[in-house]
């Protein structure tokens, strides 16, 4: 039996990790201002995909301490804190995920 040669395929980044990191630079930049309420379908229709990703890349984003559940809005971008400036985990972790490093954040492996 011949094998059939198959073409490779260039690996890139999935949806989730695509949708994550657009959310994170706009938080990063202000775009998205501290206290914004983020909701799936806005997002899902701003970036052209489905809410599938998106709501996953805020459950990541949540974890990762970028938004906090707001009783009866859903979802928010982080209001800092007096020590969220001086929070070396959550600064380690916009960097590098800015950076492209696929290892961070750590909660994301």
């Amino acid at each position: 039996m011949a094998s059939a040669t198959l073409t490779r395929i260039e690996t890139t980044p999935d949806l989730v990790d695509r949708v994550y990191r657009a959310l994170l630079d706009a938080i990063s930049e202000g775009t998205l201002a501290p206290g914004a309420r983020m909701t799936q379908e806005e997002i899902a229709e701003q970036l052209a995909v489905s809410r599938q990703p998106v709501l996953q890349a805020l459950r990541q984003l949540k974890n990762d301490g970028f938004l906090h559940d707001a009783p009866g809005r859903g979802l928010i971008v982080a209001l800092p804190g007096p020590d969220e400036d001086h929070n070396p985990e959550t600064q380690a972790s916009l960097a590098a995920v800015l950076a492209g490093r696929p290892d961070v954040p750590a909660s994301r492996t």
